[in-house]
């Protein structure tokens, strides 16, 4: 028969095995939140994953806000998606995201989730809008930066 002391140990042992598996697991399972500082700091982040980006106007100069594909895209494309009541919805959207900050130069935009119809996410000061898909390809691209 097994002291108790000896049984004691072996359960501490257990405890502690048991412990130590829960904390590694919940920290791997723990998604990470994606944040960008600005709108820059995305398209950067975006470029440097071969995205595609276009101004959504003729002069095509990207600012604080822009859509980014995972195609080489053109105003005929961002035509196609003129309004944000249906971002994501639509067959237009495959591929597509708006993308806008949300907080430029310490002025607060009138700018939220819910001033948009469709799928949207909020990445720390940048709001994105569109294909659903193309949101969860780029937070995986990101969690395997961090």
């Amino acid at each position: 028969m097994q002291s108790s002391r000896s049984i004691f140990l072996r359960m501490g042992a257990a405890v502690l095995f048991a412990l130590t598996v829960y904390c590694f697991v919940s920290v791997a399972l723990t998604p990470t939140t994606v944040t960008f500082r600005d709108a820059r700091e995305f398209k950067d982040f975006a470029l440097s994953k071969g995205f595609f980006l276009h101004s959504g106007n003729e002069n095509d100069i990207i600012n604080s806000n822009y859509y980014l594909a995972d195609h080489p895209i053109t105003l005929d494309d961002v035509n196609r998606v003129p309004t944000r009541i249906d971002c994501g919805l639509t067959p237009a959207w495959c591929g597509i995201l708006w993308v806008s900050q949300i907080d430029y130069q310490g002025l607060r935009i009138a700018l939220h989730t819910n001033h948009i119809g469709g799928k949207s996410r909020v990445w720390g000061n940048v709001l994105v809008a569109g294909d659903e898909d193309l949101m969860d390809r780029i937070e995986a691209l990101y969690a395997n930066v961090e």
